[in-house]
């Protein structure tokens, strides 16, 4: 079952599994398993491509009721939710090749 506090523990490690796998605390990995995190993993994979208008209303409803199912309450369903949102609005990295091609004329 997601809750607030394995969102609060995916959201620390900026979703990265390795670096919660290896620096995670034993009290994290105590409430948070592989499983877990897969779970939040999918489902936010899944309501980008049905954001980025990639999913059939079908799926879109099987997201919805996945998250439903898997979720303890409607404010975890709604802070999954916000996470793509803030995800949406966070700012773009620059592009690997304009960071190359600023370093080699910097030289």
């Amino acid at each position: 079952m997601i809750t607030q506090e394995k969102l609060k523990i995916y959201k620390k490690y900026d979703g990265n599994i390795d670096s919660w796998a290896r620096s995670g605390r034993k009290k994290e990995k105590t409430i948070m398993e592989d499983k877990d995190w897969g779970m939040i993993d999918g489902l936010i994979q899944d309501l980008k491509l049905a954001d980025r208008g990639l999913a059939a209303e079908v799926y879109i409803n099987d997201i919805y009721k996945r998250m439903n199912e898997n979720c303890d309450s409607a404010e975890t369903v709604e802070e999954i939710k916000a996470m793509l949102c803030s995800e949406r609005n966070a700012p773009q990295p620059a592009n690997f090749f304009s960071r190359i091609f600023n370093l080699y004329k910097s030289l």
